[in-house]
């Protein structure tokens, strides 16, 4: 059965739909006689001879189908090529312009992180931020969005760090304030000896100040108990070494030393501390007989008050030497010579110069300091050995 009406002019787009002509065709073939019959052996070689033509015809028409694909799978496989080039030379320009993209965006990044370095170290040197307290992260703001098209940094951003720093000053401020009350809190608790940084140096960066006077009142309460605890052990010791003589004359001799021992906690800087300190350390304790341990309670317990306070003065030191003032020296009045005393020595005379001299000094710069730096450049300039006063006036 030859299918003459599969001409190979025809595409596949036109094949796909159901020719009728060729179905009609088979249909009415495969209805005649020769391929409808009962099989016997009479006929068994002609139903072999049909099953054959049959074969033939359908290899016929696969074969058509073969054929018929690799034709046109050529031009589709060629059409999936040359699409695939196309989109090859996008890619590769599209890459190419990412590249530009990433490098100019990362130089940028870099000069804005600089920009916003620059600006908050401005704002920090402003608002005088210690160093502990510069703690100003910047890095959400690395963004092309921070700057304007000629690299300024924009409002928002300007404004977002000077509110960062405003935060840390604020908390600056908050530690200042703490610790300025700390002394008068402590007194007012009860505690001989006030706190100091030292004791508070883990709760006093609280940002809430209810956590902070919470934890605050727990650290003096235990202070306290501490100290009742000391003072009850000197008082039980006392009390045993009253016993092996007249009450009245131990609670005298007790009271003498106390008085000894006693410092009138005034306006007082850390000279005069350091002198005390010194002066009891040197006291001899020996002198005191049977009493000896009790002076020395005494003495150890005004000696820790002591120490509690220099530790105070110190920390208030150090806040203030956070300002910077520069020294100046400037002669304010012309200098009056008193007519000069003869023959100190053969070759030698004394002259007495009033001079009137205005220093501006750190805060922590002692008057004594300066009278020693004063006496130091005189000496410097020969006048060391002559020089018989220096007188100082703040």
């Amino acid at each position: 059965m030859e299918i003459a009406l599969l001409e190979d002019k025809k595409t596949i787009k036109q094949l796909v739909k159901v020719d009728t002509s060729i179905i009609d065709y088979i249909t009415g073939e495969l209805a005649k006689d020769e391929y409808n019959f009962v099989v016997t052996a009479d006929n068994l070689v002609f139903a072999k001879a049909k099953m054959s033509d049959l074969n033939k015809s359908a290899k016929f028409i696969d074969t058509f189908r073969k054929d018929k694909v690799a034709s046109e799978s050529e031009d589709i496989d060629s059409f999936k090529t040359n699409v695939k080039e196309y989109l090859t030379l996008i890619d590769l320009k599209r890459e190419s312009i990412k590249k530009d993209v990433a490098v100019f965006e990362s130089e940028q990044k870099l000069s804005i992180t600089k920009e916003l370095g620059l600006y908050a170290e401005e704002l920090i040197e402003t608002y005088n931020l210690r160093f502990e307290f510069q703690k100003v992260d910047v890095s959400d703001l690395i963004l092309l969005g921070s700057v304007t098209s000629k690299g300024a940094l924009t409002k928002k951003a300007s404004e977002t760090i000077e509110g960062r720093v405003i935060a840390c000053k604020s908390k600056q401020d908050k530690y200042d304030m703490r610790l300025m009350k700390l002394e008068n809190l402590s007194l007012k608790s009860g505690l001989a000896s006030p706190l100091t940084i030292v004791h508070v140096q883990g709760i006093i960066n609280i940002e809430s100040d209810e956590e902070y006077e919470t934890k605050l009142d727990a650290l003096i309460a235990s202070e306290i108990e501490r100290q009742d605890a000391v003072m009850e052990s000197v008082a039980a010791k006392a009390k045993k070494d009253a016993d092996s003589e007249a009450q009245e004359e131990v609670i005298k001799k007790q009271n003498r030393i106390r008085n000894i021992f006693k410092v009138n906690y005034g306006n007082m800087d850390l000279k005069t501390i350091e002198l005390i300190i010194d002066d009891f350390n040197n006291h001899d304790i020996e002198q005191f007989n049977s009493y000896k341990e009790f002076a020395i309670s005494c003495r150890d317990s005004e000696i820790a008050k002591l120490q509690n306070v220099k530790a105070g003065l110190i920390q208030k030191e150090e806040i203030t030497k956070s300002s910077k003032v520069e020294v100046l020296h400037e002669v304010i009045q012309e200098p009056k010579f008193t007519p000069p005393v003869q023959n100190i020595e053969d070759d030698k005379k004394v002259v007495y110069i009033d001079v009137k001299l205005q220093f501006k000094v750190k805060h922590s710069v002692s008057e004594l300091k300066i009278l020693d730096k004063v006496k130091e450049m005189l000496s410097d300039a020969g006048f060391g050995e002559s020089l018989l006063s220096v007188g100082l006036v703040s």
